[in-house]
């Protein structure tokens, strides 16, 4: 069964950050996540064949690693949706570049790593309630121009 609710989908896919995982808002480091060392290792050498196996120009340079890329892309999702439980959705893409989302029918197998995605939950949650119940609590993205003259 799919979910429309973002505060109960880990999404898996490499871009250039902390980890392979996203939640809510953002990306989970893997010692934040609690998952298994099996599977971080697993998803750093994935995420590093991406690296490898993706041309400047953000063209797979074989098809073969595109395949392999899916395929692996895949397991990885299951295997996470195996340790957060069914509590939780992976989403990942497919061979066509597809959004796909996995949920284990069990109980987590690693319950560190289900209580760090809901304590991940819970906090954005609460900040969620805290932003809409005081504006002033209310944070935005600012910047300043380097070239300016500071002001007196």
């Amino acid at each position: 069964m799919a979910s429309d609710d973002d505060y109960s989908v880990i999404r898996v896919f490499p871009d250039y950050a902390e980890s392979v995982m996203w939640f809510i808002i953002g990306t989970v480091s893997y010692r934040e996540s609690c998952i298994s060392d099996t599977l971080r290792h697993d998803m750093e050498a994935w995420e590093n064949h991406y690296y490898e196996a993706m041309g400047n120009d953000l063209v797979w340079r074989s098809r073969e690693d595109e395949k392999y890329h899916a395929a692996e892309g895949r397991r990885l999702a299951e295997a996470l949706s195996v340790e957060v439980g069914h509590a939780l959705e992976v989403e990942y893409y497919d061979e066509r570049d597809r959004k796909v989302r996995v949920r284990s029918d069990e109980p987590a197998t690693n319950e560190r790593a289900a209580r760090a995605f809901d304590r991940i939950r819970a906090a954005h949650l609460e900040l969620v309630v805290r932003v809409t119940r005081e504006p002033e609590a209310a944070f935005g993205w600012f910047a300043d121009d380097p070239n300016d003259e500071p002001r007196q």
